[in-house]
């Protein structure tokens, strides 16, 4: 895994959003948090990400239409579906968008950073 990570949070739930902040800053990386998927699309037009954590259910933009923009502009960093609740139908559609990994919140969250070494190393 590369030492230094560039990732983009992207969260509407402030306690989630400082929980994967601090688990991924503590690991070494920076963190740069959207508060849903539109300010998201703006901060991925204006920098690189290797990485990016995103919640599903959020305001203005929610994360499967992210990740499907996001894929139609190139992105080429890996992505993470961190959520509290998919049917299984969005998961699969995630799946067929080629999402790297999808977490759910609660115990998962803990393991965010050894899932995302997992990524990388491959």
């Amino acid at each position: 895994m590369k030492a230094h990570l560039h990732i983009l949070s992207v969260e509407d739930q402030r306690l989630y959003a400082e929980m994967v902040s601090t688990l991924f800053e503590n690991a070494g990386h920076t963190v740069v948090t959207a508060e849903d998927g539109q300010e998201a699309l703006d901060l991925a037009a204006m920098a690189k990400f290797d990485l990016l954590v995103t919640d599903h259910k959020m305001p203005r933009v929610d994360g499967l239409v992210l990740v499907m923009r996001l894929k139609e502009t190139g992105f080429g960093g890996k992505m993470i579906v961190h959520s509290s609740r998919l049917s299984e139908q969005e998961a699969a559609f995630y799946r067929r968008l080629g999402v790297d990994l999808i977490v759910m919140k609660g115990p998962d969250t803990e393991n965010l950073v050894g899932l995302t070494k997992e990524l990388f190393v491959a």
